[in-house]
C-alpha cells in the first residue's frame, strides 16, 4: 500500500491482478495464509483521485478456501478522474464465471477474464486489457488452454479501434508459442527492453520451476513507448511493471 500511495502522484492509471474485493466486516485467515478479503476497498481509499473498476471472476473463495460470507476474487484498474474511460468491459479467455466452484475445488479450473477500459485523449481512443492468465501449478509453458487464451486476446486486439495496451500476469514464459502468438501484432515491452526478471524474492516457487518471467506489457505499434522500467521493489512476488506512453 505504500508504494501505491507513493505512486498515486504521477499515475494516471493502475492495473492490479489478483485483488479481493468484500462489502463485509469478516477476514478470512487460515492456518498458511491471510487473504486481505477488502483489498479492493484498501485501494479505493488509498487512491481517491481515481475512478475504480472491478472485474471478479471468483466468488465465495479466498486463499485459506471456501467461506460462508460474501467474497470475490478479481481484476481491479483505476484511472485518474481527469481522463474520461469512454468503455469498460471484460471477456474470458479460460473457463467462465465461479469455474473452480462449478467445476470443482481445483484453482486450474478458476476462470480467466479480460478488463479492459477504453480512454480518449484528444481525439485519440487507446483500450488498456489487464490480464490474469491461465495458471497450473507447473512451469509457465504452452498448453492447449495458453494457445486459445492468447488468440482470443489478439482477436480482441484486432477488433478495437486506435492503439491498445496489454498487461498484467500472463502466467508464461518468454520463448512459448502463446507469446508469439501475442507479439506477432504487438511489441513486448519485457523483450524490447532487455528485462532480466519480473519475479521477486518473495515468490516461493522460484527454484522449483526456474520461472524469471510471468508479466508482460504489450503495446500496439502506434503507441508512443517514452519509458519503461521493471524496479527491483518488494511489494509482491511480482515486481512492478512502469510504463510511459505518450
Amino acid at each position: 500500500m505504500e508504494f501505491v500511495k507513493a505512486q498515486a502522484a504521477d499515475t494516471d492509471i493502475f492495473c492490479f491482478q489478483e485483488v479481493f474485493s468484500t462489502p463485509s466486516d469478516k477476514t478470512s485467515s487460515g492456518t498458511k495464509r491471510v487473504s486481505r478479503v477488502n483489498m479492493f476497498q484498501e485501494l479505493e481509499k488509498a487512491l481517491p483521485g481515481f475512478k475504480s473498476f472491478f472485474a471478479p471472476t471468483q466468488e465465495g473463495w479466498t486463499l485459506d478456501g471456501f467461506v460462508d460470507f460474501p467474497v470475490f476474487w478479481g481484476l481491479a484498474a483505476f484511472v485518474r478522474k481527469t481522463h474520461t474511460v469512454q468503455d469498460t468491459g471484460e471477456f474470458y479467455v479460460y473457463g467462465h464465471y465461479n469455474g473452480r466452484t462449478i467445476e470443482r475445488d481445483d484453482p486450474q479450473y478458476m476462470g480467466r477474464n479480460v478488463q479492459y477500459l477504453q480512454l480518449s485523449n484528444q481525439g485519440r481512443q487507446i483500450t488498456v486489457c489487464n490480464l490474469h492468465g491461465y495458471w497450473v501449478r507447473a512451469a509457465k509453458t504452452d498448453t492447449p488452454e495458453r494457445i486459445i487464451q492468447s488468440e482470443k486476446i489478439a482477436e480482441f486486439v484486432a477488433s478495437r479501434e486506435g492503439d491498445t495496451i496489454v498487461c498484467g500476469d500472463f502466467n508464461l514464459q518468454p520463448e512459448t508459442e502463446s507469446m508469439k502468438i501475442l507479439e506477432s501484432k504487438m511489441r513486448n515491452l519485457i523483450k524490447e527492453f532487455e528485462i532480466k526478471t519480473t519475479r521477486s524474492e518473495l515468490y516461493a516457487d522460484l527454484k522449483v520451476f526456474n520461472d524469471h518471467f510471468a508479466d508482460y506489457v504489450l503495446v500496439s505499434p502506434g503507441v508512443k513507448v517514452l519509458d519503461f522500467q521493471v524496479p527491483y521493489i518488494l511489494a509482491s512476488d511480482h515486481l512492478p511493471m512502469i510504463l510511459r506512453f505518450d
